[in-house]
């Protein structure tokens, strides 16, 4: 079977898992439990910064080590990613169990919650060695026992409440014991742990808490609005925040994904001819975001009714559903001028750009309460959003258009992703107005 194949399968079932349970959580869920299943997710978002980055570097560096390096290196590499990012994730669980437990008082969850992060670290850890060894069979596989164990959350759930829920993460991270490969791989981890190198990871920590920085800004950026909400808002809103997120995430994920084989591509292209690869990224932005938003103006039409139909004792309403859904056409621009920054060694500046437009996106919602209350944070979201993707096109442009001979080109290839970013809120208040 062929990578290309297993890699389709395996974004198949990780994105049905996530179908299935955004159709029957929140149903079996009441309000206040669902809030409390938001808090959750937002924090486990927040654990790719608890190895504070090295996991990055391990994705960068390990193919090459893999092609070049004898056995010992190579167990050097795999002992210092596993256990940094493993004990990274045991030590965030006790902080952000610490945080649930006194945002929500609830003690029994916030115990399993705290088992709840090392174990999604190591299934984490296992699906990056798949990848960087290009061993997409076994990265299907893993996403196919993680996808079927998740699914014991709606069950457990039923039954036990958000702690069954979170009975249900731990039984998707233990079921990968069930495959030999990847118990030998964690075995080996463990008999080899005292070949732990702080050395390796103190030589690469620069570079690393860079990228843990762009990876953690950019995911709490997307999801602004449900991070707002967390740290403001009532526990019914948190829960309506959490519910259109759940949407927003299964619509991110798969065009992130649908990106990953030109994002490959671009990173070819900018290594034999930047500014040829710097034009093929804004073409690409182009289309990929005017299909987005084509996509995401639909989507955004239906989706509000049709979650008040769903689950109705959560009363979304469009003013907030809209914005958030449409902030998805940021996704597919980001995704590859993004790519176009750090492949030609702009991280910095990249970073520079997401970390205004999240200061952005907490700012906005304080400004724009008195007159959006609720909604403030959704709207915020895709504006902020929208900000960032248009800074990151004009960087891109300046940086690199004059350098190509062809700046026109690089401007006229940049009109379209800039046209479909503020489009967005415009078609937003056009589509809240429909409703």
């Amino acid at each position: 079977m062929s990578a290309t194949r297993n890699n389709l399968l395996a974004n198949f079932f990780q994105q049905a898992g996530g179908a299935l349970l955004f159709l029957f959580i929140p149903g079996i869920l009441d309000v206040q439990e669902f809030g409390r299943v938001t808090v959750i997710t937002t924090l486990l978002s927040l654990a790719v910064i608890s190895d504070i980055g090295f996991s990055h570097v391990y994705s960068r560096a390990m193919p090459g080590v893999l092609s070049g390096g004898g056995a010992d290196e190579i167990l050097r590499w795999d002992v210092a990613a596993s256990i940094s990012r493993i004990c990274g994730g045991a030590i965030f669980g006790l902080f952000g169990a610490g945080y649930f437990w006194f945002r929500t008082g609830y003690g029994w969850e916030a115990l399993l919650l705290i088992l709840v992060f090392p174990s999604l670290a190591a299934t984490g850890y296992l699906v990056t060695r798949s990848v960087v060894a290009s061993d997409f069979q076994a990265v299907r596989n893993l996403s196919l026992v993680q996808s079927i164990g998740r699914l014991s959350s709606i069950p457990a759930g039923a039954i036990a409440g958000v702690a069954g829920w979170l009975v249900g993460q731990l039984i998707s991270a233990a079921g990968i014991l069930l495959l030999p490969a990847a118990r030998q791989q964690l075995a080996n981890v463990v008999m080899e742990r005292k070949q732990f190198d702080g050395a390796l990871v103190k030589k690469h920590l620069g570079e690393a808490l860079l990228l843990c920085l762009v990876a953690g800004v950019w995911t709490q950026l997307m999801a602004s609005a449900r991070l707002f909400a967390v740290l403001g808002y009532p526990e019914a809103t948190v829960a309506r925040y959490g519910l259109v997120a759940s949407l927003y995430q299964v619509g991110a994920s798969v065009i992130l994904a649908a990106f990953v084989p030109q994002t490959v591509r671009l990173y070819r292209s900018l290594a034999e001819d930047v500014p040829a690869g710097v034009i093929l990224a804004l073409r690409v932005a182009a289309i990929g975001g005017s299909v987005v938003l084509a996509l995401a103006l639909i989507g955004s039409v239906v989706a509000a009714p049709m979650l008040a139909w769903l689950f109705p004792k959560y009363g979304v309403q469009a003013s907030m559903a809209v914005p958030i859904l449409l902030s998805v056409v940021n996704c597919a621009i980001v995704s590859i001028l993004g790519s176009v920054m750090i492949g030609t060694g702009n991280a910095k500046t990249y970073l520079l750009i997401l970390a205004g437009s999240f200061v952005a996106s907490m700012i906005l919602p304080v400004v724009l309460s008195p007159w959006l209350a609720g909604d403030a944070a959704a709207v915020s979201q895709l504006l902020a959003m929208s900000i960032n993707s248009v800074l990151l096109v004009i960087a891109v442009v300046t940086k690199f258009g004059q350098h190509t001979g062809r700046q026109l080109t690089a401007w006229v290839s940049a009109s379209l992703p800039l046209a479909a970013v503020v489009l967005a809120p415009l078609l937003m208040s056009l589509t809240i107005n429909f409703h």
